[in-house]
């Protein structure tokens, strides 16, 4: 489903080269941004967006 609305999705702002130049500047690896926004997406899916438990890398 796709959003009918002004706001850009992740595809879209990765692709930004400003995006891309703070990526590069922070040494972000767009595998690990995307694994990142997953994580989040699906604590919020499953309602497990507690504080409490960190989002802290795993792999």
């Amino acid at each position: 489903m796709r959003c009918q609305c002004d706001e850009p999705n992740l595809n879209d702002l990765i692709a930004d080269p400003m995006v891309r130049a703070l990526m590069a500047r922070d040494a972000v690896a767009e595998a690990d941004l995307r694994h990142l926004m997953d994580r989040v997406r699906d604590r919020f899916v499953h309602g497990t967006h507690s504080a409490s438990a960190p989002l802290n890398k795993t792999h």
